[in-house]
């Protein structure tokens, strides 16, 4: 199985930035758990698509040294709840690689 949690590139400069997006359907199993009666997007896949958008990014340079991957999080915050069937929209810049 593969864990993919991006829709859709809607930019990409490989090895600068990326926008990207993703949505997932109301009927989502997860949303029957998280959070029953008030239904929304665990922070832990929310952050999941962003390293996958940044790791795209990055693998789009189709560089020698294999695939990115997502080693750290220094500091993470979430502003601001995301429902069912809203469109994520994923912005990530490459500072460093």
């Amino acid at each position: 199985m593969r864990f993919l949690l991006v829709n859709k590139i809607v930019s990409l400069r490989p090895g600068v930035d990326i926008e990207a997006e993703m949505s997932l359907p109301a009927t989502e199993e997860l949303f029957q758990d998280h959070f029953p009666g008030f239904p929304v997007v665990p922070g832990v896949l929310l952050t999941e698509m962003m390293a996958q958008a940044a790791g795209k990014c990055l693998n789009a340079q189709k560089l020698p040294r294999g695939n990115a991957m997502l080693v750290e999080i220094r500091s993470a915050k979430f502003r601001q709840w995301v429902r069912p069937a809203e469109t994520i929209r994923l912005l990530a810049t490459i500072e460093s690689n």
